[in-house]
């Protein structure tokens, strides 16, 4: 791949004779499949949404998942660097069903979309627009969630996770990544993925030293062979009214969090300290509070239900007559 190749948007066709030239020396019949594949997605838009290279090189992912599994990634950046617009673009190249819907803020919406998917061979893409990731891992939701998709491999689905940070991706996420996108400015990304055939394998090193090296990470290993270089578009598949719908959605939830966070400022100054009821009262919410127990509600979703600490509801579970 060192021939220099028409860009879509200047000749489309031109485009489409160019990349099969450059991929023929790899093998003619992935070439003919990579070219078929790749003409689905964007022939009725006459150009393409997401560098040919990139393309390529997930398409063994696509056809894995199609036989079994999920594949996670995780695009990351600084806000403002198209981390979003490429999130979009990488769920289209899977799915080309597609459309704004699929983009999430919350995992409440993840499972709403999940549960409109076919239980068996879906083959949909999500993508997790830096989502509200306040489901502690080890809370019942964040429990239930890990479940979830430990069965969620029949569904064969693909999910893209976007994050400022990627300490911001819940850990059980994190470990699943596939392959990891890093958008340093406007129009560049870098795209990271272990590639056996060249024997390069780079993301265990990545997740192991993203915590301390952070986005330096990245410049370290961009000279990598799992490493692919690319320029990226402003553009997505979408309709003006779907990105439109999008960015009102996007929007709505802002408010949404502010909203939240104005109510538990205000409660917090203006909630009396709190008092232990005398001890017949407690002693008639000890049977309640174990039996939400056995229903599966962690001690800090009772605590809250009672304007206690989850220390407390400990107490009283194991608090003997």
């Amino acid at each position: 791949m060192n021939k220099k190749v028409c860009e879509s948007h200047t000749n489309y066709a031109q485009h489409i004779k160019d990349v099969y030239t450059q991929l023929v020396p790899y093998g003619t019949p992935m070439a003919t499949l990579f070219i078929k594949h790749y003409r689905s997605r964007f022939d009725k838009y006459n150009r393409s949404y997401l560098n040919y290279k990139v393309a390529y090189s997930l398409l063994d992912d696509y056809f894995q998942v199609k036989k079994s599994g999920i594949r996670w990634y995780g695009c990351v950046g600084v806000g403002g660097t198209g981390k979003s617009t490429l999130g979009k673009n990488l769920a289209y190249w899977f799915d080309k069903s597609f459309n704004e819907k699929r983009i999430v803020t919350t995992f409440r919406e993840l499972i709403t979309n999940l549960k409109q998917f076919p239980t068996i061979n879906a083959m949909k893409s999500v993508l997790m627009d830096e989502p509200d990731s306040t489901i502690h891992p080890n809370s019942r939701e964040g429990k239930l969630m890990r479940s979830i998709f430990g069965k969620a491999r029949q569904q064969q689905l693909f999910m893209i996770y976007c994050a400022t940070d990627m300490n911001d991706i819940p850990d059980w996420i994190f470990k699943k990544l596939s392959g990891i996108f890093f958008t340093p400015v406007i129009g560049r990304a870098m795209f990271f993925k272990d590639q056996p055939q060249k024997k390069a394998y780079i993301m265990e090193k990545i997740k192991q030293k993203y915590k301390k090296d952070g986005y330096e990470i990245f410049y370290k290993f961009q000279k990598s062979k799992a490493c692919i270089p690319f320029t990226t578009t402003k553009l997505v598949p979408l309709t003006n009214e779907q990105e439109t719908q999008y960015i009102t959605s996007k929007a709505d939830d802002y408010c949404k969090s502010l909203d939240h966070v104005d109510k538990l400022l205000n409660h917090k100054e203006t909630q009396p300290s709190w008092k232990r009821p005398p001890k017949e009262q407690e002693d008639k919410r000890i049977p309640i509070i174990r039996k939400l127990i056995e229903k599966g509600l962690s001690y800090s979703e009772i605590g809250k239900m009672y304007s206690v600490s989850k220390g407390r509801i400990s107490q009283l579970v194991n608090y003997q007559y």
